[in-house]
């Protein structure tokens, strides 16, 4: 086992004013503005055997093709194996979009900030990379309440503050990955500013308490069904002062947690991924027309009584999201499509890192957690590509909002049950090799 070496780096990633947001479908026109920057940040690591890339960004998701770009530049300009590399968004619905759902690639906005954004993600991983010096770490857990089960309040959440503590060789802290699951989305559909949401403040509170040679990474986790405390069910009227308190209270947590974190320069890194392929079953054709024309007709009465022209903006542009959805789904009618399910593990040491490409439910991760047999277990979601929203089979018996298929909503059924079974065969793998002789 080699001396553990770790490099950190951050580049803003904030784009212009007048991009499309993502995240919300009856949300009205373009962005007027910057409250808070974007930024990515990577965290590479090496044993001296095996090296490991962690990339964060601010934004609502990674396509899959822009996972692939990344790790594709950065195994010809670093070496780092492509299943070596992972990708992740905080998933704040005040950045751009990036998956389709409201404006597609074909967008002049859109086209040109991905193509630059996946220039950005590999030059954060490659000056991470070429930082990396001899370095400490640990991981700790915390406990702290921002959000509740947004289709059933008595409904599990999962309250651990994850934190990955990497210190120099001196024992001086220089960065860590916070770890929490629940929904970006303080700032609701009508919020026309970037912003990264309550994770911002995460990174801003603890960057202020430790100074500007530390570097705090959060990652969300299995989040599909939980949103913060300001929300109402699934509406979100919250504002950005409630976007700063409760990203307070997940940063205080963080930095408690991180004080009582212990760190050692011995930390043997293993990474492993397994790529499943979802097959979908023939696009939702007549559900996606019924969508529009319930959509259509909405619109349509609010026209008919007068009513305020924001509502009717509002209904229009749901409607154009449906329309939408019902193109992409009949021009794919014909493929056979397979989804591309990538599980990916990473383990440092005592340390589990399941990244997840989706909106996993809670229960999931709070099971992968639970068996995984290594009490520092946090799950990313939102990392490696896009799936939508991963149910239990419970949720896709009682149906909802969630379980709901349409062109971005990809996961079927089964999709929690593969999760779950590839990432603890996974770490049991990895076991294995531990304590061999």
């Amino acid at each position: 086992m080699g001396d553990l070496k770790a490099g950190v780096a951050r580049v803003d990633v904030t784009p212009p004013v007048g991009i499309p947001l993502g995240g919300f479908a009856g949300r009205v026109g373009p962005s007027q503005g910057v409250h808070d920057p974007l930024y990515a940040k990577a965290l590479a690591l090496s044993d001296g055997d095996q090296t490991a890339i962690l990339i964060v960004a601010d934004i609502l998701s990674v396509p899959r093709d822009l996972v692939e770009g990344v790790r594709a530049s950065i195994q010809k300009i670093a070496g780092v194996d492509k299943g070596d590399v992972m990708v992740a968004a905080t998933h704040t619905h005040s950045g751009p979009e990036t998956i389709g759902i409201r404006a597609g690639p074909d967008d002049p906005y859109i086209s040109a900030y991905m193509k630059v954004l996946e220039r950005y993600l590999v030059g954060v991983a490659y000056v991470a990379w070429r930082n990396m010096a001899e370095a400490r770490i640990g991981g700790s857990r915390g406990n702290a309440v921002i959000g509740f089960n947004r289709r059933k309040r008595e409904d599990p959440i999962d309250s651990e503050v994850g934190v990955i503590r990497i210190d120099d060789v001196e024992g001086n802290p220089r960065a860590a990955v916070i770890n929490y699951a629940c929904h970006p989305v303080v700032l609701g559909g009508e919020n026309l500013f970037v912003s990264a949401d309550y994770p911002g403040y995460v990174n801003t509170v603890l960057e202020r308490v430790k100074g500007p040679v530390f570097t705090p990474m959060f990652t969300n986790g299995a989040a599909g069904n939980i949103n913060p405390l300001s929300s109402v069910g699934y509406s979100c009227p919250g504002t950005f002062r409630d976007a700063e308190q409760l990203g307070s209270i997940i940063a205080g947590e963080a930095l408690k947690t991180l004080e009582q974190t212990e760190t050692s320069g011995e930390a043997k890194i293993q990474t492993s991924s397994v790529i499943h392929y979802l097959s979908m079953e023939e696009p939702p054709i007549a559900e996606a027309e019924r969508y529009v024309r319930d959509a259509q007709q909405r619109v349509a009465e609010l026209k008919e009584r007068g009513a305020e022209l924001n509502k009717i903006a509002q209904h229009e542009a749901v409607l154009e999201y449906y329309e939408r959805n019902l193109s992409l789904l009949r021009e794919e009618k014909a493929k056979k499509t397979k989804v591309p399910l990538e599980v990916q593990v990473f383990r440092i040491g005592d340390i589990a890192l399941v990244a997840v490409p989706g909106e996993m439910f809670v229960e999931i991760g709070l099971e992968i957690k639970a068996q995984s047999g290594l009490k520092n277990t946090f799950v990313i979601g939102y990392a490696n590509g896009y799936v939508g929203y991963i149910p239990t089979l419970k949720a896709f018996e009682e149906g909802g909002y969630e379980p709901t298929r349409t062109w971005w909503n990809r996961a079927t059924p089964e999709a929690g049950r593969i999760i779950k079974a590839s990432s603890l065969e996974q770490l049991e793998a990895m076991r294995t090799m531990v304590n061999k002789p």
